[in-house]
């Protein structure tokens, strides 16, 4: 699973240089001029400060070391510092729409849309043919859910800058975010064209060959970026998640391990890795995952979701109850947390609060076959409301037919219903694809019902070599 909710947005931070060289250093005009980003970011706030204080400089080129000094801080992470220069630099050059978009750049990486998309606003009615703002506008636009707009914008960048390889890969997220994968593709192809070693374009084609289900694609295109770019961790990240999607696990944790070693504060990551220990068999490597998850980003509800998985593989089923709440909490709209929720409560014997759970993942989505099957299950063993437990099975074999697990349960209605013909056919129906205990036991019990008393007692007998107390167990299931 490559949780498509952690793509990269690249922003556009434009360096700018002015000024004389009179008597200051030759080194820190270069650390805090047009070769800038070519040093450290602590250097380079060490000569635009340097620069800044030593009081020879106004206008365009106070401007500009207070822009630079901003952009270094930004590297730094640290965005307050650096809007309080891209603020002196608006100051002392207010016409400058590199610097409104530079620091409307700064207002999105704090989470402030609204104020980024007023300074970008400001850049392009500065400049309006500031193709780096229309680019950063639109990924503003795809954060706050405004697709439409968002490919508006990448469009007038690209119309600007018909070479802008930037422009492209981002709108081929939009498109991807919209469901055209096709048209995404078309995208990072163009962006790889302009720029061969354009390794975000890379990772982010490798994205979309994931979820068109061509892993072997998708990994090619992680290769690459990993190739053009060593450290980039995301590419480690997805490319663990196309392993684990193909069932290789050493491969995924390995590229996980690889991922946290380049950004040990990646929430997500620590998330996958724990799924693929869980896959793994080993639900306490998978907790500890989970947990380290949670620590960094205590929101984030799919952490607590899986974390509920886990504690349930080992038996906790109140942790397992308690981490569903904590998701729904966050994401009052986690279908799963609250169809796995249901599966807990159904563990524990309250089938109250099993109905409740699998009534609101079905209200949330709809299409969920598991859901259907899970309350025709259980209002089937309970003897609860047996018609519309057909309705529920129906409903699952709508959307997945041909299910063996949900055509085992439906046989169990029918075997209730007294539609021993049905049940039989049914069950019969399960044991083309698999010889299960229940399905023999099952149909044993409706053949005798129907008159059938010898096939009954052979598939019976078939039941109880399967499984010795499958009677004890039906029973249970309020089937003599």
């Amino acid at each position: 699973m490559i949780l498509t909710e952690i793509k990269p947005v690249l922003v556009s931070l434009v360096l700018l240089t002015s000024g004389t060289l009179s008597a200051l250093s030759q080194t820190q005009l270069e650390l805090c001029g047009e070769n800038a980003k070519l040093y450290a970011a602590d250097r380079r706030v060490d000569a635009s400060t340097a620069l800044i204080e030593s009081g020879r400089w106004s206008g365009a080129g106070l401007t500009s070391f207070f822009h630079n000094r901003g952009l270094a801080w930004q590297a730094k992470g640290n965005f307050d510092r650096a809007l309080a220069d891209y603020d002196r630099a608006i100051q002392s050059g207010p016409n400058n729409a590199i610097v409104y978009n530079n620091r409307g750049n700064a207002w999105a990486d704090k989470g402030n849309l609204d104020r980024a998309l007023a300074d970008y606003d400001k850049a392009i009615q500065i400049d309006p043919n500031y193709a780096n703002a229309y680019s950063d506008r639109g990924n503003t636009w795809k954060a706050k859910g405004n697709i439409d707009r968002a490919l508006a914008d990448f469009d007038k960048a690209i119309q600007l800058n018909p070479d802008f390889a930037l422009a492209y890969s981002n709108r081929g997220i939009a498109w991807a975010d919209k469901g055209n994968l096709d048209r995404a593709m078309v995208d990072y192809d163009k962006a790889i064209q302009l720029n061969p070693n354009f390794a975000l374009a890379y990772n982010n084609r490798g994205l979309a060959w994931a979820d068109k289900k061509n892993l072997d694609r998708a990994l090619v295109d992680y290769d690459k970026a990993i190739q053009i770019d060593p450290n980039y961790a995301l590419a480690y990240n997805n490319r663990g998640a196309a392993w684990a999607d193909k069932k290789n696990l050493d491969r995924a944790l390995a590229d996980y391990d690889k991922a946290i070693q380049l950004n040990p504060n990646d929430a997500g990551t620590y998330r996958r890795r724990g799924i693929a220990w869980q896959m793994k068999g080993s639900p306490d490597h998978a907790l500890a995952d989970y947990d380290k998850a949670i620590q960094l980003n205590p929101n984030e509800a799919p952490a607590y979701y899986v974390r509920g998985l886990a504690w349930a593989d080992k038996g906790n089923l109140d942790r397992a109850i308690a981490d569903y709440d904590k998701a729904i909490q966050i994401n009052p709209n986690l279908a799963l947390a609250y169809y796995k929720r249901g599966f807990a409560w159904e563990a524990k014997g309250n089938l109250d609060r099993t109905l409740a759970d699998y009534d609101k993942a079905i209200q949330l989505n709809p299409n969920n076959a598991d859901a259907y099957n899970s309350r025709c299950w259980s209002r089937a063993t309970a003897g609860r409301d047996l018609p519309q437990a057909l309705n529920d099975c129906n409903a699952s074999l709508r959307i997945r037919p041909q299910d063996a697990d949900t055509l085992d349960s439906r046989g169990l209605v029918q075997l209730k219903l007294g539609g021993y013909d049905k049940a039989i056919a049914d069950y019969t129906a399960v044991l083309t694809t698999k010889a299960t205990a229940g399905a023999f036991y099952g149909r044993g019990i409706a053949k005798r019902r129907s008159g059938d008393k010898a096939g009954g007692d052979a598939d019976v007998a078939r039941a109880k070599a399967i499984q010795a107390d499958i009677a004890q167990v039906y029973s249970g299931r309020g089937v003599q």
